[in-house]
C-alpha cells in the first residue's frame, strides 16, 4: 500500500519500498496463476493458510484495489496477528481509501494504542482531519508524525499542505523547503492539496 498524503501517502518512504517490492513479487505470482483463476475473484482463504498467504491476498487485493476483499484479508491477519500495529494501519489505509473515516480512524487509533511512536498512523490520522477540513489536528498529528520521524519528507510535505489549508503560507513554505531538502523528488508525482486516499 502506498501512502497517503495531500497528494496520496500514509507510510513512510521505507515502508512504500517494502510495500512496492511484495506487490511487484505478487503481480508476478498472479500473472502464473491468472489461467485458473478469474482476477476479480480471488479463492476463499484456505484453513491453515500461513500469515505470508494471508499477507500477499490483502495486497494484491489492495492492488486491485478491491478494498472490501482486503478489508476482509487485513482482518483475518488481525486475528492471527492482534498486536501488529503496521496491520492495523494497513487496515486503516483500506478503509480510507474505500470511504470509509470512520473505520479507518478507528484503525489507526488501535495501531497507536498498539505502538504509540508508529509515525506513520499518526501521519494518516493527519490526512483524514486534512481531508475532513479539521487543519488543527491534521497539523497536531503530522507534528507528531514528525517528531518521531523527522526524515521523512512526506510528512513535512503533508505539513505544508495543512498550514497552506490555514492560511499560513510561511509555515507552509518552511515545511515544503524542508521536504525539497530530505527528497527533492516529494513533489514531483503528486500534487499539493487534500489528501486523498489510493494504492499505488
Amino acid at each position: 500500500i502506498s501512502p497517503l498524503s495531500p497528494g496520496n501517502n500514509p507510510l513512510g518512504a521505507h515502508e512504500e519500498d517494502a510495500m512496492r517490492t511484495r506487490t511487484l513479487a505478487m503481480f508476478a505470482m498472479a500473472a502464473l496463476a491468472a489461467s485458473s483463476a478469474v482476477a476479480a475473484d480471488l479463492p476463499a482463504q484456505a484453513k491453515g493458510a500461513t500469515m505470508a498467504e494471508t499477507l500477499q491476498k490483502a495486497e494484491l487485493l489492495v492492488a486491485r484495489q478491491s478494498w472490501a476483499g482486503a478489508i476482509a484479508a487485513y482482518r483475518e491477519a488481525i486475528a492471527a496477528s492482534p498486536s501488529d500495529a503496521s496491520l492495523r494501519n494497513r487496515l486503516g489505509i483500506c478503509y480510507q481509501r474505500k470511504g470509509d473515516a470512520k473505520s479507518a480512524r478507528a484503525a489507526y487509533q488501535k495501531a497507536l494504542d498498539l505502538r504509540k511512536d508508529y509515525p506513520e498512523a499518526w501521519n494518516n490520522l493527519g490526512t483524514l482531519d486534512h481531508s475532513r477540513g479539521k487543519y488543527k489536528q491534521a497539523i497536531a498529528a503530522y507534528s507528531k508524525a514528525i517528531q518521531m520521524n523527522p526524515q521523512d519528507a512526506v510528512f513535512h510535505k503533508n505539513l505544508g499542505a495543512a498550514w497552506l489549508a490555514r492560511g499560513d503560507t510561511e509555515k507552509a513554505l518552511e515545511a515544503w523547503t524542508e521536504a525539497v531538502r530530505l527528497d527533492p523528488a516529494t513533489f514531483e508525482s503528486e500534487a499539493v492539496g487534500v489528501p486523498t486516499a489510493g494504492v499505488s
